[in-house]
């Protein structure tokens, strides 16, 4: 019972995100960086090609639609 309130809780933050970062996936990766090099490259490489920062959110939105609603 917890373990499905969990998973639920988990999916409802995926959806979230996802589609935040469906909607905006430029300023979405810019809020993101840290300061860490190696991230910030990766957050640059992706804010610069937003197909890709789009594909992997809807990914992320479709695991969290599939988490809450199992």
């Amino acid at each position: 019972m917890i373990l499905r309130s969990i998973t639920r809780a988990v999916g409802v933050v995926l959806l979230v995100d996802g589609i935040s970062a469906l909607i905006s996936p430029t300023n979405y990766l810019r809020k993101l960086e840290t300061g860490t090099p190696l991230i910030d490259d990766l957050l640059d490489y992706c804010a610069e090609n937003p197909d890709i920062t789009r594909g992997f959110a809807l990914l992320e939105a479709s695991l969290g639609a599939w988490l809450t609603l199992s």
